[in-house]
């Protein structure tokens, strides 16, 4: 029954046409650099790398954004507007804020789940995924895990 029900929600994504892929907040950053660093020669697969990259970054900036919004909730700001740092680098906390409860935000943020959807881009998502699947890049062992794991995720809603 199990398998049952997984069919159902890949055939969900495919009737929206859109592909989901969810990563952590902690891992936007690299999977940027390993976008980066892909060596593509087929314009078609570049493409598909143009509109990964773009959706990955926009959500590292809603990340960022989000990080900042604790960090302001948490810091005091200085007169130009910034968050104020002691001598030692480390900021300065508003009063009454406790730096162990300001850490455990930021990392609950960092662990948090995020869905990088194709939107419209599905087709060019799927070009850069299957070059991806046959690629011959070398990868660091962390590297390879986070592909790994998009790959699994493509391959699924694949029907793979």
């Amino acid at each position: 029954m199990k398998g049952y029900v997984q069919k159902l929600v890949l055939y969900g994504h495919k009737k929206e046409g859109s592909m989901k892929f969810n990563v952590k907040n902690k891992d936007l950053s690299s999977l940027l650099q390993i976008i980066d660093k892909l060596s593509i020669t087929s314009m078609r697969v570049n493409r598909g790398k143009a509109k990964v990259y773009s959706a990955v970054s926009n959500k590292l900036q809603e990340y960022s954004s989000d990080e900042e919004d604790i960090l302001k909730e948490n810091v005091v700001i200085d007169d130009s507007g910034q968050l104020a740092r002691q001598e030692d680098g480390n900021f300065i906390l508003k009063e009454g804020v406790n730096v162990v409860d300001v850490n455990q935000q930021l990392l609950e943020l960092q662990e948090e789940t995020i869905t990088i959807s194709s939107g419209d881009y599905t087709n060019r998502f799927t070009d850069f995924f299957n070059w991806l699947l046959d690629c011959e890049e070398v990868f660091t062992t962390q590297e390879v895990i986070l592909v790994d794991n998009l790959l699994e995720q493509f391959e699924e809603q694949k029907g793979e």
